[in-house]
């Protein structure tokens, strides 16, 4: 991945995290040493973010998760669909409250994606807030989307830009599935098709 980055001469800041198996329950997993081997069955995650070489660029911030197998296991499937529900309840609060012209701030958003996710079942597997500010840094000065590491009661306003992230992660696995925000004139617009959100989990075998 960062050899791809580096051909497209983009700037990452540090490493991207490719993490499977137990190493994908972990949201800060950092590469060390040669890793570990990707065995049946695994979960794969990919959190990638990248912005062009210019002093005004912004980051762009995306996750995606992936089964090492030709069979998704159905508790894998179970996480990720609490993951795709959490994310899109979230963007829909966003849109349904700037359109009725309703203050909204980080930790109410982050909340809501919290609430879908307990109701799925999933309360344990909750270690990381839903969201950060992205801006010229991968982690910007702008809003977070959090309640509970450092709750944030700041507003999404005009110009905002921040991730929408929902993460359930355990001793032997984890994922994540991650879109990027911007507020542009009173609306929440996710650049990509919307259908492309809707992916399945990856077949990485």
């Amino acid at each position: 991945m960062m050899k791809e980055m580096e051909k497209r001469q983009l700037i990452t800041e540090h490493d991207l995290i490719v993490a499977a198996g137990p190493n994908s329950g972990n949201p800060h997993y950092n590469i060390s040493g040669k890793g570990c081997q990707i065995k049946e069955g695994d979960i794969i995650q990919f959190d990638l973010w990248a912005k062009e070489k210019q002093k005004s660029a912004v980051f762009a911030d995306i996750s995606w998760a992936g089964v090492y197998s030709d069979k998704i296991p159905e508790q894998a499937e179970k996480c990720f669909t609490a993951l795709i529900s959490a994310r899109e309840g979230a963007l829909s609060l966003i849109r349904d409250e700037l359109a009725a012209g309703k203050d909204l701030t980080g930790a109410t958003v982050d909340r809501k994606a919290r609430d879908i996710i307990i109701s799925s079942g999933f309360e344990d597997g909750l270690k990381h807030r839903t969201g950060h500010g992205i801006d010229t840094e991968l982690h910007g000065s702008g809003v977070n989307i959090d309640s509970v590491e450092f709750p944030d009661s700041r507003l999404i306003l005009e110009g905002s830009c921040f991730s929408l992230e929902p993460g359930i992660y355990y001793s032997g696995f984890g994922m994540r599935t991650e879109i990027d925000v911007y507020i542009r004139e009173g609306r929440a617009v996710v650049s990509g098709n919307p259908h492309e959100r809707q992916i399945s989990l990856l077949h990485c075998g």
